[in-house]
């Protein structure tokens, strides 16, 4: 059975709205509901923050089980939030950007943060089908789960990451993942006549994640320093690449003509050539060099995913 995420696209939100309405635990009200596709939309065609979703190949009806966000935000908001935890912290967060006061972080104080002490990461929506994960037919999508949250964080100078939960289950596997938490107060508008579930704020400090060497929590802090120094422009084409994005599409979402990413492309494998010639594998006769230097440039890039994260100078 192929589980595997995704990055969403803008035909995938009705079915993340359904998801999230039946399985996600944080309890929206009705109308923020109806409000989640705003929010999503700017982060479907954004570069840096997030929103996967997890797909079952063999599902015949709706191969979309989840979906999952996950956003850097300014370090003041973050502080403020931290200093006085309570239950609610996603749904402040999409407030928030939804009346025009968002906390999301922009491209320039990212570069900014990666340059100085680092971003401030939250996970905002986390909806699963069946997802009680006390269950081993639940935990096959761990494996997914993992690739989408090293796709969302990796290659940041991350200093601060941080999800609401809700559930024991959830709990227990975060802590058995080195990610430690506090409980949260039952907020106050909470459904009368149910029995919500305790809810948890999790994640911690890169200072806190040091004392955890080799578990989940500590990997999410590791980050090596990039050498090529792409341009803000290359980095947006290379991102999309990694993506599984055509040139065709890279062009239309980056409102470039075909010719121009062409050009960019040779500007990118040149100066990755000039850098790093190791990286390019003897030319083989009768094989397009350009798709070989592609391939072996972005085979690179997954595993040092800072070469196109924004760089402060």
């Amino acid at each position: 059975m192929a589980l595997h995420f995704r990055h969403a696209e803008p035909e995938d939100l009705p079915r993340c709205v359904d998801l999230v309405k039946a399985w996600g635990r944080l309890q929206y009200p009705e109308a923020l509901h109806d409000q989640l596709p705003r929010f999503w939309l700017p982060l479907v065609h954004g570069y840096h923050h997030t929103l996967h979703v997890l797909v079952d190949d063999s599902a015949a009806d709706h191969p979309v089980r989840g979906v999952a966000s996950g956003v850097f935000v300014e370090r003041d908001f973050i502080a403020a939030e931290i200093a006085a935890p309570s239950a609610g912290l996603s749904r402040r967060i999409i407030e928030l950007a939804l009346e025009g006061r968002s906390p999301l972080a922009t491209r320039a104080s990212l570069a900014a943060a990666q340059r100085d002490g680092g971003v401030h990461a939250v996970g905002v929506d986390f909806a699963l089908e069946n997802d009680n994960f006390a269950n081993p037919l639940t935990l096959r999508w761990l494996p997914p789960m993992l690739a989408s949250a090293r796709d969302w964080l990796g290659g940041w100078r991350v200093q601060s990451f941080y999800r609401e939960i809700a559930g024991r289950d959830l709990y227990a596997l975060a802590r058995t993942s080195g990610i430690r938490g506090v409980r949260l107060p039952v907020p106050s508008d909470a459904q009368s006549g149910t029995r919500p579930r305790p809810r948890y704020l999790v994640g911690g400090t890169r200072s806190e994640a040091d004392s955890r060497v080799g578990s989940t929590m500590w990997w999410f802090f590791q980050a090596g320093d990039a050498q090529f120094r792409f341009g803000a422009g290359e980095q947006d084409l290379l991102v999309l690449a990694l993506r599984g994005v055509t040139d065709v599409r890279i062009a239309e979402r980056l409102g470039i003509s075909s010719h121009t990413v062409t050009m960019r492309w040779r500007s990118i494998l040149e100066h990755a050539s000039e850098c790093r010639p190791d990286l390019f594998p003897p030319h083989e006769p009768g094989t397009p060099r350009g798709a070989e230097r592609r391939s072996a440039l972005l085979a690179y890039l997954r595993q040092h995913m800072q070469e196109v994260r924004p760089q402060g100078r």
